[in-house]
């Protein structure tokens, strides 16, 4: 039996069975369908994670070393600790200054403003509807006083200008005994006290003086000795009268 010749078959082209008898081929199992779209991410993509690339101009990071350097002289290096290389802007930081002073003097303004308004209500709606209580609440930072005679400690703390002093007042009031001068009631004066004593001696009704003397009591003449030891009645203040021979 000759072979017959094969065409040379390339890597693209399907293998054919030679004819003849034979089993046939099996059929490929069927392949999943592929997705269109990219790729989802591994797990292992997203353990190693490439850098951002960087902005153009910007300079490259240093590669990582070590996080202590130690110089012959003993000083000291960091190289992964680093510092802000420009300051904060004076203007800025000026204007904020100005701002917040600002805001708070308004703050202040409207607070005070508020207080007086709130003052000027609460007097209005405590102000009282009898006549006589009215001049007594015009003045808050003062209370009333009471009627006179009053303490002489309340008369220093109502008016600390003029504190009042007692013997002064007494002396007025001295003075006032011994001279003449105007009163309150129409047609009528005042006269000094000793020259008015003089002016009613022997004119106001008096109680008559009794015609003779009560005789004493006899039993408080000679009665019994009110101090001293108990003397069960046998001691006499003197000799009783009925003793005389």
């Amino acid at each position: 039996m000759v072979d017959e010749p094969r065409p040379p078959q390339g890597p693209d082209q399907p293998t054919t069975p030679p004819p003849g008898p034979g089993p046939e081929p099996a059929e490929r199992a069927p392949q999943p369908p592929q997705a269109s779209g990219p790729m989802p991410e591994s797990f292992a993509d997203r353990l190693i994670q490439t850098p951002p690339s960087l902005p153009p101009g910007a300079p490259a990071p240093p590669p990582p070393g070590e996080e202590e350097i130690r110089h012959p002289d003993g000083r000291m290096e960091h190289p992964s600790v680093r510092f802000e290389k420009t300051d904060a802007s004076f203007p800025w930081v000026l204007g904020l200054l100005l701002g917040a002073m600002a805001f708070a003097a308004v703050v202040h303004y409207v607070i005070l403003l508020f207080f007086y308004e709130y003052a000027g209500y609460q007097n209005a709606v405590k102000k009282s509807p009898f006549p006589l209580a009215a001049e007594s609440s015009k003045d808050l930072s003062r209370p009333p006083l009471p009627a006179q005679p009053r303490l002489e400690q309340v008369e220093r703390v109502s008016d600390p200008e003029h504190p009042a002093d007692a013997y002064a007042g007494l002396a007025a009031k001295e003075d006032a005994l011994n001279r003449y001068g105007t009163t309150g009631d129409k047609n009528f004066v005042h006269v000094p006290i000793q020259k008015a004593i003089e002016q009613l001696s022997n004119k106001l009704p008096s109680r008559p003086a009794p015609a003779e003397a009560q005789p004493k009591d006899q039993h408080k003449e000679n009665g019994l000795v009110d101090s001293g030891e108990s003397n069960s009645g046998r001691m006499f203040r003197g000799k009783p009268k009925w003793y005389e021979h």
